[in-house]
């Protein structure tokens, strides 16, 4: 191959020639950047991009709106200028220089660089809405606007193009492209109307070829819920998809089994069982939750642990404990609603709501701005999470010690914050630092007075009436007192 000067431009005939090649003796990415003079050769791509002397755009890009993203264009996804194609072909032979002993049709398929330069003019002539790409093209426009679909967006051309190339796509049986047409069929989007058969079918078929557990959860949750045929649950079927899933960590499969025990859908009734799972699921979820993962499926599961308490599945019914988690399952819903749009949770929102309509009036109010307890029960719990606790110790003069409470992780990325739920005072919430203040301290011991210290457990010396507050096996801290309290903040 003749090495082209840096600043000689290239046209698309000159990487029409060059793939060819490739496409005829398929080197390594290696021989290609360096035998062949191929490094030089993307230079002098790179340049006559640079120059901005390419067609840029034609009124159909121009028209085409964006995709909620101020700064992606439609035709920056589907390239339909010679600048577009040649920057996208830049991008897919460059991938040599990071797979250097790859041969090059690894790396792109070079069939579709040539489709691609030869249904320029075709795509140049045509309305948005005709025109035509490679199969990877369109798979990534999908795959990237999926994501807007799903969060409202309709503007065309791009709406059009997308259900377009998602309906071929699928009846190729493209991947991608069965999950986006199977889950927007699922309750229906702005690109497909709710179809809950044709969801079905896309979700079997993934299923079949990938075995995802995933895919398995949304067939059970199809059969659970009667979406196909005649309306009436599968609960069998059911049970089997919601197996799979839960064996492989998918959370809603195993609330979902939760919930057949708890009813004796599709199994024997075994509330002990149910009672299991959602507690194993409520420690993990609210982890998760006060690590920060906010979209996650800890509301769903507060949800169920506040009915378990409500309805006595183990001993009497709990109000104030069912009030507890469901007012958790109302904070963590509401933040859910702000961040994602996920289909149902309209419902869960619903349900936490009327639970919380029905509990609420057995559930006594406290007026005092303070919360007491007997014990620092808001250390224990973040200790019980599996957390170490920076607490800074301060006596002060009326003979209090002051606590405050404070997040660690080795990781800051992992910090956890403090879920404070308080029943009693209808409150619920999120706080990065906790300040507890206790009674009249009595034999007071603090190894690092006003300095934060790493606590990992609190343990009660019955002996000596006082709490010990441990790293390790090392006293950090240890006094008597009669409770600890708890300025109540101000409303969420």
């Amino acid at each position: 191959m003749r090495k082209l000067k840096k600043t000689a431009p290239v046209t698309l005939e000159d990487l029409q020639k060059v793939i060819e090649k490739l496409k005829d003796k398929d080197p390594t990415g290696k021989e290609f950047l360096i035998e062949w003079g191929g490094d030089a050769f993307l230079d002098a791509v790179e340049d006559t991009i640079d120059a901005g002397e390419l067609e840029e755009e034609i009124p159909e890009a121009e028209q085409a709106q964006k995709l909620g993203d101020p700064e992606v264009m439609l035709s920056e996804l589907l390239p339909v200028t010679e600048d577009g194609v040649m920057r996208y072909i830049l991008d897919e032979l460059s991938a040599a220089y990071a797979f250097p002993d790859d041969v090059i049709s690894d790396l792109t398929d070079l069939s579709e660089l040539l489709y691609m330069i030869a249904g320029l003019n075709y795509n140049r002539d045509s309305s948005p809405e005709n025109w035509d790409f490679p199969d990877s093209v369109k798979e990534d426009f999908i795959d990237y606007f999926d994501g807007f679909i799903s969060n409202g967006y309709s503007g065309e051309p791009a709406l059009t193009l997308f259900t377009t190339f998602v309906r071929d796509m699928a009846d190729e049986g493209n991947e991608t492209a069965l999950r986006i047409l199977g889950y927007h069929s699922y309750g229906g989007s702005a690109a497909f109307p709710c179809d809950w058969e044709l969801s079905k079918k896309c979700i079997e078929q993934l299923f079949e070829e990938t075995g995802d557990p995933f895919y398995a959860n949304t067939l059970g949750y199809l059969a659970y819920y009667g979406r196909c045929g005649d309306g009436v649950p599968d609960y069998d079927a059911a049970f089997r998809y919601f197996s799979y899933g839960s064996a492989s960590g998918i959370i809603e499969s195993s609330y979902k089994l939760a919930d057949m025990y708890a009813g004796g859908k599709g199994i024997w009734k075994n509330d002990e069982a149910a009672f299991r799972i959602i507690q194993d699921l409520y420690s993990d979820t609210l982890k998760r939750f006060c690590g920060g993962e906010l979209t996650g499926k800890f509301a769903d599961v507060a949800l169920r642990m506040g009915r378990l308490y409500e309805n006595g599945s183990l001993d009497e019914p709990n109000p104030m404990a069912a009030y507890y988690y469901y007012l958790q399952a109302r904070y963590a819903i509401r933040f859910r609603r702000k961040l994602a749009n996920n289909y149902g949770d309209d419902a869960v929102e619903r349900n936490i709501e009327n639970a919380i309509l029905r509990v609420e009036p057995e559930v006594p109010q406290e007026n005092a701005k303070t919360c007491r307890r007997n014990y620092p029960w808001i250390l224990q719990m973040a200790l019980a999470m599996d957390k170490v606790v920076f607490v800074t110790f301060k006596q002060l003069k009326s003979g209090s010690i002051k606590m405050v409470l404070d997040r660690y992780e080795e990781n800051e990325d992992d910090l956890h914050d403090f879920l404070v739920t308080l029943p009693e005072y209808n409150f619920c919430s999120m706080m990065e630092t906790v300040t507890l203040t206790t009674g009249a301290a009595k034999n007071v011991y603090i190894s690092e007075p006003d300095e934060p210290m790493l606590i990992t457990s609190v343990d009660y010396d019955e002996e000596n009436e006082a709490w010990l507050f441990l790293h390790g096996n090392e006293i950090a801290a240890s006094f008597r007192t009669a409770g600890f309290s708890l300025k109540i903040p101000k409303k969420y």
